[in-house]
């Protein structure tokens, strides 16, 4: 499962077996640390996980907020026993474009791609969904995703 951090959001993507099962986007803005850990224990134990894949953040723009609430699903994940992995979203130009590659490779989630807004415009609410596909589609094609060994798990 892959999980995507903003600064108000959460998004899921489940995969099995390299297959979209589910996705979603937290219904409820995500205030601090405390609502991030509800939610992620709540996706976590609902979905059984093994692992959660998150974005490794020292290669991204995210601020300071982004790293809290991040480190809150860490938390969730650790007192539910399950692994966390880090990793970078694919390699596109940007997640407008990583999002239009994942609808061709997903087409069922093509109905919620979203145009990239001009400057001044805000992010549109299913980037997030997009971002959260990407890390679990970028793990699952990788190497570590068949045979994962603990010197590719970064905690």
């Amino acid at each position: 499962m892959g999980i995507a951090i903003n600064s108000s959001k959460l998004g899921l993507a489940y995969l099995v077996d390299g297959e979209l099962m589910d996705w979603k986007v937290s219904t409820d803005v995500i205030r601090n640390e405390e609502t991030a850990f509800e939610q992620a224990q709540k996706w976590i134990g609902f979905y059984e996980l093994d692992a959660v894949v998150l974005e490794a953040l020292e290669e991204t723009r995210k601020g300071e907020r982004a790293y809290r609430l991040q480190q809150a699903v860490v938390r969730a994940a650790d007192v539910l026993g399950v692994a966390v992995i880090f990793g970078p979203r694919r390699a596109a130009a940007n997640k407008y474009a990583d999002a239009a590659a994942l609808a061709d490779e997903f087409p069922q989630v093509a109905p919620w791609l979203p145009r990239q807004p001009r400057l001044w415009e805000k992010e549109p609410r299913f980037i997030i969904l997009f971002e959260a596909l990407s890390l679990a589609w970028a793990w699952w094609r990788s190497p570590d995703a068949r045979g994962q060994d603990e010197a590719t798990i970064e905690f």
